[in-house]
């Protein structure tokens, strides 16, 4: 079967949400996406001894056997997915989001893995939207019999392309939609959202940047925030406004977001904070506002974060006005 020609293909939507791969049917949450990962492995050999290759250099890990889905345990709890080659098995704890499992998690999925087969490798395999070397010095200070090892979401996407050029023509199909689906659910954006996340950045020097916060803004058209700490959102905005000098000055569409930077090593001659992980957001271009408009910052804490939406944001007088009536449109809203 030849790759489709998407012109010939109708647009097909579900609640309103348009669907470009038959994994999106399944869904965008961490079941789905662990389903969609356990389907792909029994149907594409390839993509299945690429991953194996990748995790377990220089070993012959066997023809596949057996890949197993949510499987319940004695303890109680269930793996995500088990793979079972001749010589080697994993279990993988696919992960939706920015967490990482934790220590008593692993250790009840490293439980099924000892005492090993003689001869069989093993591994527990962490998969996440965290960057690698984010995740990797988390999970190193967990105590296993196991390896554990992580692999991002942006890597199996990777992978996957990879494999498109490298599989039959059955697998091909298959490969390219998984792919798109995973590259659709990196960093969790929802980008039907007009919620703009409005947040204070200082234009005076401060201690942690070699130039102010404002000035890397604008120089580099990225901005970072810590991870895990100070109530920051756990999904990242769909638009980040940016206010200073008492009123709302930009607001740029995310265009790209990476979790678990460690700013040190990105930025070395402009970070001077410590080496905690942060969020990196690559942001698009401005979007303009009004030219006879000034949008003030209302009433807000001088460092406070609030969530408008983005019509309200470019037509009422003030950001907290903005959030206020955002808030009576979706109560359940974090402002």
């Amino acid at each position: 079967m030849g790759r489709i020609n998407r012109s010939t293909v109708t647009n097909l939507l579900l609640y309103n949400r348009k669907l470009e791969t038959v994994f999106d049917l399944l869904g965008r949450k961490e079941n789905d996406v662990t389903f969609s990962l356990g389907w792909v492995l029994s149907h594409s050999r390839t993509f299945l001894g690429q991953l194996m290759a990748n995790l377990f250099p220089h070993c012959d890990c066997g023809q596949p056997d057996e890949i197993r889905l949510q499987d319940p345990g004695k303890d109680g709890g269930y793996t995500d997915v088990e793979v079972y080659t001749a010589n080697a098995r994993i279990i993988v704890e696919a992960k939706r989001g920015w967490s990482l499992p934790g220590e008593a998690q692993l250790k009840l999925c490293a439980a099924r893995l000892v005492p090993p087969v003689e001869g069989q490798r093993t591994a527990l395999v962490v998969m996440s939207e965290c960057l690698s070397e984010y995740a990797n010095s988390k999970l190193k200070d967990y105590v296993l019999p196991v390896p554990v090892l992580h692999r991002s979401w942006k890597e199996v996407a990777d992978l996957a392309q990879k494999c498109v050029g490298l599989g039959c023509q059955s697998e091909k199909r298959l490969l390219r939609e998984f792919h798109t689906y995973l590259k659709g659910l990196l960093s969790m954006q929802d980008h039907t959202s007009n919620l703009v996340y409005v947040v204070s950045v200082h234009r005076g020097p401060v201690q942690w940047l070699a130039e102010s916060p404002v000035d890397f803004l604008e120089s580099t058209g990225m901005y970072f925030h810590p991870l895990g700490t100070g109530g920051w959102p756990k999904e990242p905005p769909n638009y980040f406004g940016f206010r200073y000098d008492g009123r709302l000055q930009r607001i740029h569409h995310v265009e790209k977001c990476e979790v678990g930077v460690n700013l040190c090593k990105r930025f070395p001659d402009q970070y001077r904070g410590g080496d905690h992980a942060h969020v990196l957001y690559t942001l698009g271009p401005n979007i303009p506002i009004p030219t006879d408009r000034t949008i003030r910052t209302g009433n807000i804490y001088p460092s406070g974060r609030v969530w408008a939406a983005l019509d309200l944001l470019l037509t009422c007088q003030t950001i907290s006005e903005a959030r206020d009536k955002t808030k009576g449109r979706q109560p359940d809203i974090g402002v």
